[in-house]
């Protein structure tokens, strides 16, 4: 018996923001609306930028994200690698349950610690 798991959502319509905000543990990013693939070069190119001072820790706020493409992920994907090979660490925090499901799916929570919240992504406490 096999079961198959479907996860479908449609973005918003809302225009990418990413705010990036510098803290004392790290940098916070706070993305809001959908990360369609249109948007991907803007989300690549603010999370470089917020990784070019090799913080410590870079908080992804997705509290206000409500959609994701696989190229967003891979941008993701990408700060982390960057971030890990300077010795730093990227996390989650408040995704919503469908972007939650969707770092499942892709085994990225198993890279990327993801947090209930912001406050205890950047305390680094789960």
């Amino acid at each position: 018996m096999t079961t198959s798991q479907s996860l479908q959502w449609e973005p918003s319509g809302r225009l990418l923001s990413v705010e990036v905000t510098p803290h004392p543990a790290g940098v916070l990013v706070r993305l809001h609306g959908s990360a369609t693939m249109e948007q991907c070069d803007e989300l690549t190119a603010r999370l470089a930028d917020a990784a070019q001072g090799r913080p410590s820790l870079m908080v992804l706020d997705m509290g206000d994200l409500d959609f994701i493409c696989s190229l967003g992920l891979g941008s993701i994907v990408a700060v982390y690698l960057r971030a890990m090979k300077h010795g730093g660490r990227v996390v989650v925090s408040r995704p919503a349950r469908a972007i939650r499901e969707m770092l499942e799916l892709t085994r990225l929570s198993h890279l990327l610690t993801v947090y209930d919240t912001t406050e205890a992504a950047l305390a680094g406490r789960a």
